[in-house]
């Protein structure tokens, strides 16, 4: 298919032509994965997940969060830097934060 196109006179043509048929591939593809026929490499499935913005393990099902924010991974990583008293008195702030947020939310 991709003989047959390169002949035509117009880039844009051809660009086109080639998009449909990448995207048809595409498609069949992950039609195969969906279907379990297929499995795709750590590298595809990093790369999907990426594409998608959610984690490896809610593409593979080992989690219900949808969301991957990468600031607040960055930001685990760099607690995890941390000696254990700073991350101590970083949790308690934390801890804080998090029961006035849900003692708000249960009484508004």
């Amino acid at each position: 298919m991709y003989k047959l196109f390169l002949g035509r006179d117009t880039a844009p043509e051809r660009i086109r032509a080639l998009a449909i048929i990448h995207t048809s591939a595409i498609r069949d593809i992950v039609g195969k994965y969906e279907r379990n026929e297929m499995k795709p490499s750590i590298e595809t499935a990093r790369r999907l997940a990426n594409a998608l913005n959610v984690t490896l393990d809610y593409l593979v099902g080992d989690s219900d969060t949808t969301v991957f924010d990468k600031d607040i991974t960055k930001r685990i990583e760099d607690i995890i830097d941390m000696g254990s008293e700073d991350k101590n008195a970083l949790f308690k702030i934390i801890d804080a934060y998090i029961r006035d947020f849900k003692a708000k939310k249960a009484y508004s």
